[in-house]
């Protein structure tokens, strides 16, 4: 069973995914492959030939993908391809009942086709803005363009289940109440 842990930024995937883990259950992060990946020889050149110098610089890509949506499905035309084949890569390497993978946008990448179910983290948005000023240290402006860029409305074909995250709900009892645990 492949298990997809998605939700908007701040929501707390990342929380969800520890737990998973310490379960004993591999989870693929989506984000940190993708940084890998971003510096292979291909996809770097395949940056650097739409983004220039950017393509090595985090901050400034994510100032000009975060502010150009056309750009943003650029850089998302390339990486997005790369990490789905490194995450089909890992899956025939593990022999388990379950694997998850944690990702912010599952349906953009065509990940949602590479899942059995979803577990949905949610939380109030102002809680998440709160969480991702405090995580990456930028201005709560810089936090609601990365919401709005996401445009996180999802569209699931298998079953999903919601984890709420919202600092008062027990997110452990929440993942052990799921029919696959």
């Amino acid at each position: 069973m492949i298990l997809a842990i998605t939700g908007g930024i701040g929501s707390g995937k990342s929380v969800v995914s520890r737990i998973l883990a310490t379960m004993g259950i591999p989870v693929y992060d989506t984000d940190l492959e993708a940084r890998r990946i971003m510096s292979s020889p291909e996809v770097s050149e395949q940056l650097q030939s739409e983004f220039g110098d950017a393509a090595f610089n985090r901050k400034e890509l994510a100032s000009i993908v975060f502010n150009n949506s056309e750009k943003l499905l650029k850089l998302n035309a390339i990486v997005h391809p790369a990490v789905r084949l490194d995450f089909k890569r890992w899956c025939h390497s593990l022999q388990v009942p379950i694997i998850a993978f944690e990702t912010a946008l599952l349906s953009e990448s065509g990940m949602d086709h590479d899942c059995d179910a979803v577990i949905l983290v949610d939380a109030p948005e102002e809680v998440r803005i709160e969480r991702v000023i405090k995580r990456n240290g930028i201005g709560r402006e810089d936090v609601v363009k990365r919401i709005i860029s996401q445009n996180y409305n999802p569209q699931f074909t298998c079953p999903v289940y919601r984890i709420n995250n919202d600092n008062n709900s027990a997110v452990l009892l929440q993942l052990m109440a799921l029919p696959f645990f």
